[in-house]
């Protein structure tokens, strides 16, 4: 069994424009990640992709890149015999959470094909502990992504669109979501992403004045949830008794995040980021297994080979519902 790993860089049609939680910003044209191979002597081939993603990923490029070299000795070790196999792997060896996600998705891609099992989830058949939470496998559609400033044409037929927020002035910022309300048709929702930009101030000013701006008192009719709009998460649940809008969990999944947060008034849904949350097994045994709530899977821009990925595992887990897997090649 072989193992070849090489490095790429994937030009953007549109350069994004990256912000974290902390302010930081920075322009991406170019996504660069890694590409892990595996071949056996039968064939049998497959693929995954290592990929952090900068100013969110602990880890850069360059890290991932010793670590995997670092693991793929102790991977030639391997049988390929199943699961047990992999998660006694992990716990083993220490990874970081981009190198762990390349790693699982090499392992289950392959052992699908060794298997002749149609989809990872026939891989999970014996195992109690994922009992009930595959579903049987549907369609995955993709949130259309935009920005202010953006040409109101590309929401025309798209039922579910994310607004990235927090990158203007608040009078901005409501202005263009109140276009886009108006934009909008009874059938299509929004999801509202701002960074953590604001503070509760800001975020009951910003709601309250785009109310006021549409004369729509229930602003939950055209928009789904917001994904933590506050500097300060502890305060989400009183954001949510001032506005009524649900809230999804992105950034706290990376930081402080306990089971507890889902039963705060107004949480609705995670936001699944396996690049930066080291794959689905550790999905699973982090935050799925604690407890029930709507999820959505999140790409971090990531190419073909690792969004085919995300895609079949929303597929089974989420099917029938709209993710966030934006391609960029």
């Amino acid at each position: 069994m072989d193992f070849f790993l090489r490095r790429y860089a994937l030009p953007l049609r549109y350069p994004i424009r990256l912000k974290n939680q902390y302010g930081q910003q920075e322009k991406l044209s170019i996504r660069e990640g890694l590409y892990l191979e595996l071949k056996d002597g039968d064939g049998r081939a497959a693929i995954a992709e290592i990929a952090p993603l900068p100013l969110f990923s602990k880890e850069s490029l360059e890290d991932s890149s010793d670590q995997i070299r670092f693991a793929i000795p102790k991977l030639q070790q391997l049988a390929f015999s199943g699961l047990p196999e992999l998660i006694s792997f992990f716990d083993q060896v220490a990874l970081f959470p981009s190198v762990r996600c390349g790693i699982e998705a090499l392992y289950l891609s392959y052992l699908k094909q060794k298997l002749n099992k149609k989809n990872v989830s026939a891989l999970f058949e014996k195992d109690m502990d994922w009992k009930g939470f595959f579903r049987q496998e549907g369609d995955v559609f993709s949130t259309q992504l935009i920005t202010i400033g953006d040409d109101l044409s590309r929401i025309k037929n798209t039922s579910c669109i994310k607004i990235k927020l927090g990158r203007a002035s608040l009078e901005e910022e409501v202005l263009f979501l109140s276009k886009v309300i108006g934009a909008l048709d009874e059938k299509q929702c929004l999801r509202l992403d701002s960074n953590r930009a604001w503070s509760l101030e800001e975020a009951i000013f910003f709601f309250q004045s785009v109310q006021a701006k549409t004369s729509i008192l229930d602003l939950t009719q055209y928009i789904e949830y917001m994904e933590e709009p506050l500097q300060d998460p502890s305060q989400l649940s009183t954001l949510f008794d001032a506005t009524k809008i649900p809230i999804a969990l992105d950034e706290s999944l990376l930081e402080d995040y306990h089971p507890d947060l889902l039963n705060h008034l107004g949480i609705c849904t995670l936001i699944l980021k396996p690049m930066l949350l080291g794959g689905f097994l550790a999905i699973h045994q982090n935050y799925l297994s604690k407890g029930s709530t709507q999820c959505v899977v999140s790409c971090l821009f990531e190419s073909s080979v690792g969004l085919d990925y995300l895609r079949e595992w929303a597929s089974i887990l989420f099917p029938n519902a709209y993710h966030g897997l934006v391609r960029i090649d």
